[in-house]
């Protein structure tokens, strides 16, 4: 099995008021330091033979723009099971806050399997939860599930346990494929956090 990385271009955050949207630099990698800002955590680590800390996160720059690159483990090894890569946001988001985060990534190529969201814990908490911390997350892969199912690309967004919907343009239902090489997808995530659970618009 071959390991493709996802190069995630950058990250910002808008608090939305009443009156006003102030954005927040969340990272663009341009820091000297900036990828001291991340914590690699690999909580499921089934390598063989075993190898501590497989997970790879560089940030490079390319044609004046900076950008961090991820993948589970070198080429050829495998057993990575649940690398995560998990960054503070600057600025606390309350319960009933609205906020909007805007990301840009590229899918470099496939096979693929990565996700990313939000949570409200810590780096401490994900060798317990892993992946069930993050709400909302969104995925991409082509990979196959347990029960069979072939995904294709199809970009996703969690709906419960284990359960994704593919994310489409309602008007035109076309699906958000970024299969081509190379093709930068940008994304808008709404989402409203309530006491007891969250609501999205995509």
């Amino acid at each position: 099995m071959r390991f493709i990385s996802l190069i995630c271009v950058g990250l910002s955050l808008a608090l939305q008021g009443c009156s006003k949207t102030d954005w927040v630099k969340v990272d663009d990698f341009e820091a000297p330091d900036a990828i001291k800002a991340w914590h690699r955590l690999d909580v499921d680590n089934q390598t063989d033979p075993f190898i501590e800390s497989p997970q790879i996160s560089d940030i490079k720059a390319e044609n004046e723009n900076h950008f961090m690159i991820r993948k589970p483990a070198a080429e050829g090894v495998i057993g990575n099971r649940k690398a995560i890569g998990l960054r503070a946001l600057p600025v606390p988001i309350a319960d009933g806050d609205m906020a909007t985060l805007y990301l840009r990534f590229n899918v470099e190529a496939f096979p693929n399997n990565h996700s990313f969201g939000l949570t409200n814990r810590g780096a401490d908490d994900m060798s317990e939860l892993g992946y069930n911390a993050f709400e909302p997350m969104f995925r991409i892969t082509d990979k196959a599930e347990s029960d069979g199912t072939k995904n294709d690309g199809t970009f996703m967004v969690l709906t419960g346990p284990k359960t994704y919907a593919k994310i489409k343009n309602p008007k035109k239902t076309l699906r958000r494929l970024p299969k081509q090489r190379s093709r930068v997808a940008n994304v808008f995530a709404y989402f409203q956090r309530e006491f007891g659970g969250h609501s999205e618009r995509i």
